[in-house]
């Protein structure tokens, strides 16, 4: 019992107050083995459908969901490649530094070759999304002051960095902020609402994965609104439950994540939540980048129960995979814009 999750009800939407219906029951964690076992339930107003844990950890005990969580690992940037690998990693950055160059306006010297491969990367629309993704879409501004929320061991904020930016981050887990701050980043161990940041602060303010951890979003969402500055733009990326790749997998779909997602936003909800925040100019779509991996895991989990993500798949299930992004990418998503897997929403604060 001493690693056992103390618990909180939550019977009622977070957002309109609707009893929530069951969904799932009797979940495990799937990915790193917390304990307990968990209900989803669903809220049956059709302009909103939100999804939430009942019960869901109790915020003195979340800590517990993520002993071996993946940002304990040694930041990327930190990683040693050797021969093959080296040449590839080097050929890889070199063509994404491009792509930002030409496409997002960052000051990068670029060669031929550099041109050529940002060219190549155009061509492939999930390719397109991924280095996009790389810089949560953020366009080159001077001298910009970024804060990531959710930094975890600040892999995005030490690419953003050496991009020019000026980069702090925020992040709850002890763990990842030790690993975050041995790259000499700022990084706020905490919720933001602890840590009473100056108003109208930051030019540029990034969540990837984190509103789904929060116990109180609108709050994290309201503080957010306030430290930016006007016209500063805040993007969130989510798991999409409204999405192509939850329909198929059901409780077995990795986005999930019980016990540390504690909701989930189809848009509806998403589009509400950040309106009420403060937020009047954003737009919210879909994106299929992340649909292969989240395929290999979710397939995995229907199978063995669990996704080891250390594992390495067969070719055969990586293009099964690669056909399933490619087939949401270019079928799926064009009837149905909704049907990616996740949610990315782009923000700025008004005037």
């Amino acid at each position: 019992m001493a690693n056992s999750i103390s618990t909180i009800g939550y019977s009622h939407c977070y957002l309109c107050r609707e009893k929530g219906e069951p969904l799932y029951s009797g979940l495990e964690d799937r990915l790193f083995s917390a304990p307990g076992l968990w209900n989803f339930k669903k809220c049956p107003n059709p302009r909103c459908g939100l999804l939430w844990l009942d019960p869901m950890p109790a915020p003195e005990d979340i800590g517990k969901a993520y002993e071996n969580y993946f940002t304990h690992s040694e930041p990327a940037n930190q990683q040693n490649y050797q021969g093959v690998k080296a040449c590839l990693k080097k050929l890889y950055l070199g063509g994404r530094d491009a792509y930002l160059a030409q496409h997002f306006y960052y000051p990068v010297r670029l060669s031929p070759w550099q041109r050529y491969a940002a060219f190549l990367s155009g061509l492939l629309p999930r390719r397109r999304e991924l280095q996009g993704k790389a810089i949560m879409w953020l366009p080159w501004t001077a001298g910009g002051k970024l804060l990531d929320v959710g930094c975890g061991n600040g892999t995005f904020l030490a690419r953003m960095k050496g991009l020019g930016w000026q980069v702090a981050g925020v992040e709850v887990d002890p763990k990842a902020v030790t690993q975050a701050r041995a790259q000499g980043l700022i990084v706020y161990q905490g919720r933001l609402e602890e840590h009473n940041l100056p108003d109208n602060e930051f030019d540029a303010i990034t969540m990837s994965h984190v509103i789904e951890h929060v116990h109180d979003p609108l709050s994290l969402l309201k503080e957010c609104h306030r430290v930016l500055k006007p016209r500063g733009h805040l993007v969130i990326t989510t798991p999409n439950p409204a999405g192509w790749g939850h329909g198929i997998f059901q409780e077995n779909w990795r986005e999930l994540d019980p016990p540390r997602h504690l909701f989930l936003f189809p848009p509806k909800a998403m589009a509400t939540l950040v309106r009420r925040a403060g937020f009047n100019h954003f737009q919210i779509r879909t994106s299929a980048a992340m649909a292969p991996s989240i395929f290999l895991a979710s397939r995995e989990i229907s199978r063995q129960g669990r996704y080891d993500r250390d594992g390495l798949p067969f070719w055969a299930e990586k293009i099964k995979a690669w056909g399933f992004g490619f087939w949401e990418q270019f079928w799926k998503m064009k009837r149905d814009p909704d049907a990616g897997e996740e949610l990315v929403v782009m923000a700025r604060k008004g005037l």
